[in-house]
């Protein structure tokens, strides 16, 4: 009995050396609801079986949540307060600490030294090297843990959105789902 399904070996995979193997995975259609398997697609093995390193993960992850965050607290100095620069009492002869101005940091209601000044950005570039260890990293663990599912095509046969939600229910590919094209 001949087989039905169209087993895709041939692809030329860039720079593979001869003594690594091609990773083969499922290629899968969303032309129905039902899990059917169409063939297999052969995956570079420099992308989608490297040794996994948590550490340049997190390296990536703390990146990705740093390179846009603006820090937008402001505190007034003390040439920024309200008020008059007023000296508070004269400097000689009343027994007092000296002072010049009722505006200084050391003051109830004063100016804040060094306090945090505006908009402060913390943006900084991760290596291209460890962007790129990251995302091979990240690729290999979620396809040796079944959570990458390649497909012949992403044309639907519907326009309903319901049936998208139909199709992520029954194949149980969870709350995320990330649908990318060439």
């Amino acid at each position: 009995m001949a087989s039905t399904l169209p087993i895709i070996t041939s692809r030329n995979l860039w720079k593979l050396s001869p003594l690594q193997k091609p990773v083969q995975s499922w290629v899968e259609t969303l032309s129905q609801v039902e899990d059917k398997k169409v063939g297999f697609v052969d995956l570079h093995p420099r992308i989608f079986s490297v040794p996994p390193r948590l550490d340049i993960l997190a390296k990536n992850t703390y990146w990705q949540q740093q390179y846009r965050k603006i820090d937008y607290r402001w505190v007034p100095t003390r040439a920024e307060m309200p008020g008059r620069n007023k000296k508070p009492w004269q400097q000689k002869g009343l027994g007092k600490a000296r002072h010049g101005s009722r505006l200084a940091p050391q003051w109830m209601n004063g100016g804040v030294a060094h306090g945090p000044r505006g908009p402060k950005s913390y943006f900084f570039m991760e290596g291209i090297y460890q962007r790129i260890a990251g995302l091979t990293t990240a690729l290999t663990v979620k396809f040796h843990q079944n959570d990458l599912h390649i497909v012949d095509s992403l044309d639907i046969p519907t326009e309903n959105f319901q049936y998208m939600e139909q199709l992520i229910n029954e194949r149980f590919w969870g709350p995320s789902v990330l649908f990318v094209d060439e």
